[in-house]
């Protein structure tokens, strides 16, 4: 079987609707309940004074218009645009209501610092003045001259009071509105109200002179760029007229010329091309008869010489001649005088065709040469028409430069005297889009203290805080505090738990040994189940030796173990208790015997068993106390006599039980636990913190020893879950836990106190 311990890990959240959670929460806040009410009173208490000792605060309001552009009273822009459209507009006009200068201009026109409601003067007796003085070195000195001392700043002053000005000073917009509320707080709902409406009222003013001062500005500004303009626009006048006189261009309107020029450009083009198209049908003719000349018949057949009517005059006569030669060379012969007569008529006739032939090859060269020449004349001309168009659109260009500067001179011109007119219309018109909707009224309900309200939030807030301390200290809290915690944070069953008790006043043992003089108490019932809880543990494993540790100091041990043993007793089995704590015992103060002889001697060998064991009178538990403290306790603990007593305690008692010290402050549990049949860790509720007891039952499983579970101790049993049956016992006991308690103390003394020999 494996004895090794492990740890268990956290469980999971629970809801906060769990029982176990709720029912944890209310132990939490139930064990720190003194501190949720000191925390309660606390606030409480301080709330009622503050409240009712604060002086009461009135509050005034004045309600304003900030409209979204200025009352039209005259029909001209004012020099001073407002884009209210805009919604930084407004919300600058909300900083310069908040603003510092406007709240200089309220208390100097108020005089607030004479005031004694806004600025109260601290009132000083002789005997203050007389303290004062001397403390602040006013007084006489040795030499028995006054020591100068430089007065406060007024301005210092000043801005003393705007700063408390401006902390009473509440300006609220209406959402979804152009209103704005302005709040003032004051002792005295008088002055409150008087500073809200004065308030609004500079501020209506303050907007009126800044847009009046814009206004003079800019009619200064507009007069001295008025003369400026005027220069300029004079001297580019004078500039555009002298360059009309070096141009020409005084009579003639640009445009008009600009025209005719474009026209005759047109007219020479078309003239130029009907030039050129005869001139190319001339020289045809031309050069068909040049090339006609050396060959009559190609000059008859020319277009020209047939149509030309006198040759054809000329060559009908002709024809008539050839006919009447023919007809006379038959009848008279070659010889006749007529038919000389008629071939020296055709002879002059052709000379007359050759001769009209020759003027039309002479008209056609002289018509080519005239068509070639106005051409030229022609294409003169249009580079010249041209030329003059050039120039034309450059002086043009540089008149329109000119003219274009003069106009915007003469329209700027124009527009500052229109601006200068209107504003000397609006400079005195003192014309606001800020308006005074609802003046203050006398405030008769303080705003503060609300002490009804101030009262429940005190209240309430003293409950949360409380809670939450409580709930923060809980939290921070890392000590082991019931069986819940135990479950959780080790892997080991819970063998019971035994509530807090005190010491009596009838005696120590009266008190401490609770299991023998009130039997039938609720710690002793609760004490019988862990018996039972150890007995079914090791039940079947042969448990008759039992250790009893915890892992700090001061955790109730010693009382465990000697109670645990008196009840295992009185179920008639034979017990021995061993004081095993060689450094501290106490066993011996709880019985009240002598500590010697004990488990020393018998460990050094001095002793057996049976000389050092004290039954009690009962018979049924016996009591091994320490003995002299040792120097080597773990030496002896660890040594075979320690073996031998165990087996032979083992062997005589039913029970045996060893009280030892902390596990983790020494290594005498360590050794003894495993030689023993099983380990009790004991825990006390509120002190042994969590992980200790992780450490010391993972320091027992390294060993491998057999620890049989957890105990808690000094529980408190209105916060344990576990101890639901005290209230039950209560029920069948009394308050003392019995009805009939046992004083005698005779059953539990020893029957002989054995000697030790030297």
């Amino acid at each position: 079987m494996n004895n090794r311990i492990t740890v268990a890990g956290v469980n999971k959240p629970e809801s906060f609707y769990n029982p176990i959670v709720l029912s944890a929460l209310l132990r939490a806040l139930w064990k720190r309940r003194w501190a949720v009410a000191s925390v309660f009173l606390v606030t409480v208490t301080v709330t009622a004074i503050k409240s009712f000792g604060a002086p009461r605060v009135y509050r005034a309001t004045t309600q304003v218009l900030i409209d979204r552009e200025n009352p039209n009273v005259v029909d001209v822009q004012e020099v001073l645009a407002v884009d209210t459209a805009d919604t930084d507009y407004y919300l600058t006009q909300y900083e310069i209501l908040k603003s510092r200068s406007l709240a200089r201009r309220a208390v100097e026109s108020l005089d607030l610092a004479s005031n004694d409601v806004f600025n109260p003067q601290p009132k000083r007796t002789v005997l203050a003045g007389l303290t004062g003085s001397r403390a602040s070195g006013e007084g006489p000195n040795p030499s028995g001259h006054a020591p100068e001392r430089k007065p406060e700043s007024e301005e210092r002053k000043l801005q003393i009071l705007i700063d408390r000005y401006l902390r009473s000073l509440n300006i609220e917009p209406v959402r979804n509105s152009r209103l704005v509320n302005i709040s003032f707080e004051s002792t005295d709902p008088r002055l409150a109200a008087r500073i809200a409406d004065e308030h609004a009222r500079l501020y209506i003013e303050t907007t009126l002179d800044r847009k009046f001062s814009a206004s003079q500005d800019a009619v200064g500004w507009i007069r001295g760029r008025i003369a400026t303009v005027q220069a300029k626009l004079e001297e580019s006048e004078q500039t555009l007229q002298k360059y009309r006189e070096e141009k020409n261009l005084v009579s003639v309107d640009l445009e008009e010329r600009h025209n005719i020029i474009v026209q005759k450009l047109s007219d020479l083009n078309t003239a130029l091309t009907n030039a050129r198209t005869e001139t190319i049908e001339k020289e045809s003719h031309y050069r068909e008869f040049a090339k006609a000349r050396s060959n009559p018949k190609l000059l008859e057949s020319l277009p020209a010489v047939v149509n030309n009517s006198l040759i054809q005059k000329l060559k009908s006569e002709r024809v008539g001649l050839d006919a009447r030669r023919s007809e006379w060379a038959q009848k008279f012969g070659p010889a006749h005088p007529q038919m000389i007569s008629l071939e020296s008529e055709l002879e002059q006739l052709d000379k007359k065709i050759d001769a009209e032939i020759y003027k039309i090859g002479e008209s056609i060269e002289m018509e080519h040469r005239m068509a070639v020449a106005n051409e030229r004349s022609l294409m003169a001309a249009l580079e010249a028409q041209k030329h003059e168009a050039l120039d034309l659109n450059q002086k043009e260009i540089y008149y329109n430069v000119l003219k274009r500067e003069a106009e915007s001179e003469r329209l700027m011109y124009e527009n500052l005297l229109k601006r200068a007119k209107e504003t000397s219309l609006t400079e005195g018109l003192r014309a606001s889009n800020i308006a005074i909707v609802d003046p203050s009224y006398i405030p008769n309900k303080p705003v503060r203290p609300r002490r009804a309200l101030n009262m429940f939030v005190a209240v309430v807030a003293g409950l949360v805080l409380g809670v939450g301390l409580a709930l923060v200290l809980d939290q921070m809290d890392s000590t082991i505090k019931n069986s819940e915690d135990v479950e959780q944070y080790v892997d080991l069953p819970f063998l019971g738990m035994v509530r807090h008790f005190k010491r009596s006043d009838n005696g120590k043992e009266d008190g401490e040994l609770v299991t023998a003089f009130h039997p039938k108490s609720a710690i002793s019932e609760a004490f019988r189940n862990i018996r039972t809880n150890i007995l079914f543990s090791t039940l079947g494993t042969g448990g008759r030796t039992l250790l009893v540790t915890s892992s700090g100091t001061q955790e109730g041990k010693t009382l465990f173990a000697c109670n645990l043993a008196v009840t295992l007793a009185q179920l008639q089995k034979k017990v021995l208790l061993i004081d095993s704590d060689l450094r501290r015992p106490r066993i011996h103060k709880v019985f009240g015997i002598k500590d010697s002889p004990g488990l020393s001697n018998i460990l050094a060998g001095q002793l057996p068993l049976e000389k050092c064991a004290r039954p009690t009178a009962g018979g049924n538990l016996s009591l091994l106390p320490c003995g002299p403290i040792p120097p080597n306790p773990s030496e002896l603990l660890s040594s075979k006599a320690m073996e031998d007593l165990i087996a032979e305690a083992r062997q005589n008692y039913d029970v045996v039980i060893f009280d030892s010290p902390p596990v983790l402050l020494v290594t005498d549990p360590a050794i003894v636990s495993n030689k023993v049949d099983g380990t009790i860790v004991l825990a006390s509720v509120g002190r042994t913190q969590r992980h200790s007891l992780r450490r010391t039952v993972s320091a027992l499983g390294e060993i491998s020893a057999r620890v049989i579970g957890i105990v808690l101790n000094n529980a408190d049993s209105e916060a344990e879950s576990y101890s639901y049956g005290y209230a039950k016992y209560g029920y069948y006991y009394d308050d003392n836990g019995e009805k009939e308690r046992r004083t005698s103390k005779e059953h539990l003394k020893p029957a002989e106190e054995p000697s030790v020999k030297a």
